[in-house]
């Protein structure tokens, strides 16, 4: 029997249930994977700002470095030390994120004007955003060139024609600046060296060591004047191609440009050399072992004709006057890169000289300068000393002596027949005779006396007629204040007039007529022409008593003692020397400053102790100012001429000598010379093109 298949129909209401749960388990599938989808999005959402933190910190420590370049590049223009690489240290906001900067330098004391240069600088910038950093590590290797060198072994050093050395000097300022150029040179083979045009040098030295041969070397000093915001190139030609050389340069820069002194603008009138190597105390060369040299006066003269570049000596006594800046070039053969100079002290005259330490500006080449030759050393020293203030350098008429002038106490004149002085009933007639006024005054309180003339007099002689207790006034024709008029004596005595009678008045008041230093005061002790008193008041200025009064200068002083007569006469002091100095308003001034002002002795009574500076600065009066130095002058100031500024390194009328530190056997013969400037108020930068190299940078891995 076929079995036979049977069918069985289900109801409605379970086919409908199925469906539900289909559905139900479609839509939990659907929603599962909703779901997942959306936590896939969010991580890569997450991860996407991540990677955008990440690279903005990459960029913002990109940026760093980017700026620590700039900053290095700025400080190479000028000074360049080890200050400059760890003062790029900073943390700063860019973006939306920041900057932390930091950096050391190598070597860790390095000054790029002497002989241990900085090799490099290592910069780490971290740049951060939200929760993210990068940090970048770079070495900014620096190839530091403080001159310019020529090794004629594989160079050729003429600079003709082809052009294969020079120093590039660029002017930032917005005033024009100079630049000095120390060039030394291997004379050997009568090499000489000469101002290339296209650097628009100025010639202001070219002197030769006495050594010969192998170690003769040469010095040519350059001057260049370079306008505001102008670059320009510096460099020389020579004779001989196979020689070495060597270059620096200093450039000098005031608040307004400054200028060269000398009395005139012609080549070498602002400078000094002497090739004469016998003339000890004023030479400028020297030969092994020799280590000492001197100037002759530079700031004797105002005037004169200075000799020109290539002569033996500078012979004029002028080339420094009204200077504030004095430059030392120095070139010398020597054994190794590292022989230098250690120091320069200018004024070493044993009692007299100021003994100034010079600063070095730059020496080339040093022992990191690969290439470099050995036998060439050029170095540029200065010294500066302000100024004072006003049209001429020179202060005058200083004073120990608060008041410095000329006066008289009380008054004294003969009367003659055609006189009307006499003594009469109690007053005091002054006649025509007496013509010392206003130079002498009569005041209350002076009394009077008389000797000779003939008559009876009831007062007798040489004693005191009365005291004055008063001046008749209103003022009659040809009558004057203190002078010629009439006076109440406090006696009734009777004095003729008489033919050749001496009149004397007697007085405690001292009347000042003139002075160069006003400052006289209350307390302060007379010497001179009138000692072993004190003043103890002035009477209030009053221009009737035929002069123009001031406090402190001219006018009416009450003093110490009794009564007496002083005749008119100068060499009138007031107050005890000391520390403090005055000077008339009128004169040039000192000025407070950092290094405090070096002044000197030009002329004039007195002695001021080497190293003399001033401390302080004020206006005793308007005719007077007082100044503090930090030594009192060992023999007081009178009339007393002084001078601050370049005058004050030099020894008066005579030669200056200076010494060098630091000349060891491997100086084989040296070339120096001075130069001043003026204006120069600022710190001297060496001429350097000092570059950074081509740097790698490192990432941290985070």
């Amino acid at each position: 029997m076929t079995p036979r298949l049977r069918s069985h129909a289900r109801p409605a209401t379970q086919r409908g249930m199925v469906t539900v749960v289909a559905m139900l388990f479609l839509v939990a599938t659907v929603v599962f994977g909703l779901t997942q989808m959306l936590n896939m999005s969010s991580g890569n959402v997450a991860e996407s700002q991540r990677q955008a933190d990440r690279t903005a910190a990459f960029f913002l420590a990109e940026s760093g470095l980017e700026k620590a370049q700039a900053s290095l590049a700025a400080a190479l223009v000028g000074s360049y030390t080890n200050n400059s690489c760890t003062g790029i240290a900073s943390t700063y906001t860019l973006g939306r994120g920041t900057v932390g900067l930091s950096a050391v330098s190598s070597p860790a004391n390095c000054d790029n004007s002497g002989a241990t240069p900085c090799g490099a600088c290592t910069v780490t910038s971290v740049g951060r955003v939200g929760n993210t950093q990068s940090t970048l590590t770079q070495d900014m290797n620096l190839t530091v060139r403080n001159g310019v060198y020529c090794n004629g072994a594989t160079t050729d050093c003429a600079n003709s024609p082809t052009l294969n050395w020079q120093l590039q000097l660029q002017n930032t300022a917005a005033v024009t600046g100079i630049g000095l150029f120390a060039l030394t040179y291997d004379e050997q083979g009568n090499n000489q060296a000469s101002c290339a045009a296209a650097s628009n040098c100025r010639l202001q030295m070219s002197v030769s060591s006495p050594a010969a041969g192998n170690n003769s070397v040469g010095l040519m000093g350059n001057a260049v004047l370079i306008p505001a915001g102008s670059t320009y190139p510096i460099y020389q030609t020579m004779t001989k191609g196979r020689n070495n050389l060597a270059e620096v340069g200093g450039f000098f820069l005031g608040t307004s440009a400054p200028t060269l002194t000398g009395p005139t603008t012609a080549a070498g009138a602002a400078s000094y050399w002497n090739t004469r190597n016998n003339d000890a105390t004023s030479k400028t060369v020297g030969s092994n072992g020799s280590s000492t040299g001197g100037t002759n006066d530079g700031t004797a003269t105002s005037g004169g004709t200075c000799a020109a570049p290539g002569t033996t000596t500078q012979s004029c006594t002028s080339w420094c006057q009204g200077g504030d800046t004095l430059v030392f070039s120095f070139s010398a053969n020597v054994t190794q890169l590292s022989d230098e100079l250690s120091g320069v002290t200018f004024g070493t005259n044993a009692g007299t000289g100021q003994n100034v330490a010079m600063t070095r500006i730059a020496k080339y080449p040093s022992p990191q300068v690969t290439g470099a030759p050995a036998n060439v050393n050029a170095e540029i020293w200065y010294a500066r000393n302000p100024n004072f203030t006003g049209t001429s350098p020179l202060a005058v008429n200083a004073s120990s002596y608060k008041g410095r002038g000329s006066g008289a106490v009380g008054a004294r004149w003969v009367s003659n027949n055609a006189d009307t002085t006499s003594i009469s009933s109690g007053t005091l007639t002054v006649g025509a005779s007496f013509t010392g006024n206003p130079g002498q005054v009569i005041s209350v309180g002076d009394t009077v006396s008389w000797s000779g003339g003939n008559g009876n007099p009831s007062c007798p002689t040489n004693t005191s007629c009365g005291t004055v207790t008063a001046q008749v006034t209103p003022l009659l024709a040809n009558e004057q204040l203190g002078g010629r008029g009439r006076y109440q004596l406090s006696g009734a005595l009777n004095v003729p007039s008489a033919n050749n009678r001496t009149w004397t008045v007697s007085s405690t008041v001292l009347r000042v007529s003139a002075c160069t230093v006003c400052h006289f005061a209350a307390g302060d002790a007379l010497s001179g022409l009138v000692s072993g008193r004190s003043i103890s008041s002035q009477a209030t200025p009053n221009n009737g008593y035929g002069a123009t009064e001031a406090t402190g200068g001219v006018g009416r002083y009450a003093i110490s003692g009794a009564a007496t007569y002083v005749a008119p006469g100068t060499n009138l002091y007031a107050g005890t020397p000391g520390s403090t100095l005055y000077l008339p308003a009128t004169s040039s001034q000192p000025t407070v400053t950092s290094p405090q002002m070096l002044i000197a002795l030009k002329s004039g009574t007195g002695a001021i102790t080497p190293g003399t500076r001033v401390t302080a600065v004020s206006a005793a009066n308007a005719a007077t100012t007082a100044f503090t130095v930090s030594t009192t002058p060992t023999t007081p100031l009178d009339g007393a001429t002084l001078c601050a500024g370049t005058c004050a390194f030099f020894v008066p009328n005579t030669d200056t000598t200076f010494a060098l530190g630091g000349v060891t056997a491997n100086f084989n013969g040296w070339a120096g010379g001075f130069t001043c400037l003026k204006g120069v108020d600022l710190t001297p930068q060496p001429v350097t093109s000092s570059t950074t190299s081509t740097a790698r940078w490192t990432e941290a891995v985070q």
